[in-house]
């Protein structure tokens, strides 16, 4: 029996207001913390390739200067699979470190969002951490028991 690709995600693409910073917050999110290796760079975009042929992310520079908002139509939230709560505490505890280490730099936005903890009302076992890059996108590492 062969596997399908029909439908699954080939990438996220995200608009970034200034790339150089937002590529140090992605480059050190998704490569140096879960394991994604760096694809293409060039003046118009970067991708992050998923370590397992997942989809990949994709920075671009933004063609406006229109702030994001979560709550209008568009992206709310990137969530990203961890396989444990403690997976999920100590890329917190990288974050904290990375965010006092380079805040000047990353800009205000870039923080997190709510502590780990676990989250009931979303399935039995949930546990996450939200956060945000430095354009204010907000970002999840995620542990649900049983994958997702």
């Amino acid at each position: 029996m062969s596997s399908s690709r029909i439908g699954t995600i080939n990438h996220l693409g995200l608009s970034v207001t200034e790339k150089a910073r937002s590529f140090k917050f992605y480059h050190f999110l998704l490569v140096d913390l879960l394991g994604f290796k760096q694809g293409q760079d060039t003046p118009y975009f970067t991708a992050f390739l998923h370590p397992t042929g997942g989809a990949e992310i994709i920075i671009s520079p933004a063609r406006s200067n229109v702030e994001h908002d979560r709550y209008n139509p568009g992206y709310h939230h990137l969530a990203l699979n961890v396989d444990s709560p403690e997976q999920v505490d100590q890329i917190h505890a990288k974050l904290v470190q990375f965010y006092a280490e380079n805040q000047s730099e990353l800009g205000a936005k870039a923080k997190i969002l709510d502590q780990p903890a676990l989250y009931p009302q979303y399935t039995d076992g949930y546990y996450a951490v939200f956060f945000a890059d430095p354009d204010g996108m907000k970002l999840e590492i995620v542990y649900m028991p049983g994958g997702h």
